[in-house]
């Protein structure tokens, strides 16, 4: 499906209101006739793998495409800006990233599963020498895992905090989660998998016996019920996970309740979270695309709703804060259903200084870090919602 253009118009009508409803905002990232999944988001920074016609590349949305070769890109991950993925040479796999080219050594093989925080990059590999069990690897730190008879996957790291899963195979298999600041995390019989760091705030996913709940070490258990609720994703204390309902998979959160419910069977298995904006992989029907998802919580105050007019300037009163988003029409004027842009770097912007609306870009004056500055971005329909200082 394709996006119409719409003429740059806007006028804004006042409405009083006692509160915005809370709710998911969707857009769809990606619009193409071939895959692309895996994605993952820090910030409003989103990064995934696309298939270019011969074989995947690393593609995003700040910098377009990010590799450019004719061997296979998986995988990515992303903090700030800083990129790391994983990349098939034609006999082995290397961990590859945007600022610092190839990041593991020859020294290993099968490296995979990168996770990265800042520029602190950590992965999990075989020793080529010995080709013993899958151990824990950083740019950093070196190997930080080194257990004989325990395979170490899935790495997750938040500064130089690391977590991951290890099966132990002289026990039959079992699964449990390791770290390297504070050893050995989990001792169960039954599975613990999927770990995931924020901080020192921690998920992961642990059997009761008959299925997998969603556990964390600062709310305790997150679910209880009789359906498997897999591969946690943590940003702050908000968490989104994987469930499958009665038709295919679907995510949920702690923080906004079910995010997806397309029942046209997808699995949600790559999906990723950075404060309360969700990105994940699905059919549109014909191919896989990257979607999008922010949840937008209830607040009382004036609601702005926009509508069709001659450019308009605003100037909000000083005990004002007001709330910046932009829409971009799906098909035409005629229809109620948006899809969702945000175009600002920080996320939501909070300002109390006048703003003006020309030539299809919403220009607006606030006080970041060391005096006034002036921002813009180009948008197709925007709504101002301002919210009176307590």
């Amino acid at each position: 499906m394709r996006k119409s253009s719409i003429v740059f118009l806007l006028m804004v009508l006042c409405l009083r209101a006692s509160h915005t409803q809370a709710g998911w905002i969707i857009t769809q990232l990606t619009d193409n006739t071939t895959d692309d999944g895996d994605p993952a988001i820090s910030g409003t920074n989103v990064v995934w793998q696309g298939w270019d016609g011969s074989d995947w590349e690393i593609y995003s949305n700040f910098a377009g495409q990010i590799s450019n070769n004719n061997i296979d890109d998986y995988s990515p991950a992303i903090s700030g800006t800083n990129v790391v993925w994983q990349a098939r040479d034609g006999s082995d796999y290397q961990i590859q990233s945007n600022f610092a080219g190839q990041i593991s050594d020859d020294t290993t093989t099968r490296d995979r599963d990168p996770a990265i925080s800042g520029t602190n990059v950590v992965w999990s590999a075989r020793d080529k020498s010995a080709y013993e069990d899958y151990e824990i690897y950083s740019n950093f730190a070196g190997q930080l895992s080194n257990n004989n008879s325990i395979d170490d996957y899935a790495p997750s790291i938040s500064g130089t905090n690391v977590v991951w899963e290890g099966t132990d195979h002289s026990s039959g298999g079992s699964y449990n989660i390791f770290s390297n600041f504070a050893g050995q995390l989990t001792h169960t019989s039954t599975p613990d998998r999927f770990p995931t760091i924020s901080g020192t705030n921690m998920a992961w996913s642990s059997s009761d016996g008959s299925d997998y709940e969603i556990y964390t070490n600062f709310a305790g258990f997150l679910t209880n019920n009789s359906i498997n609720d897999y591969r946690p994703v943590v940003s702050g204390t908000n968490v989104i996970w994987s469930f499958r309902d009665e038709n295919d998979t679907e995510l949920m959160s702690n923080f906004g309740g079910q995010i997806t419910n397309d029942e046209i069977g997808n699995y949600h298995t790559a999906f990723s979270l950075s404060g309360m904006t969700v990105v994940w992989c699905a059919s549109d029907g014909f191919d896989d695309e990257i979607y999008m998802a922010t949840y937008i919580p209830a607040f009382p105050g004036w609601v702005f709703m926009p509508q069709d007019a001659p450019d308009f300037g605003y100037s909000v009163n000083d005990a004002d804060l007001v709330y910046f988003y932009s829409f971009n029409f799906v098909q035409s004027l005629n229809t109620d259903t948006w899809q969702w842009s945000l175009h600002m770097p920080t996320g939501w912007v909070y300002v109390d200084w006048p703003f003006y609306f020309e030539s299809g870009t919403l220009w607006f004056a606030l006080p970041p870090a060391g005096g006034i500055g002036v921002y813009h971005f180009s948008t197709y329909h925007w709504e101002v919602l301002p919210r009176i200082i307590p």
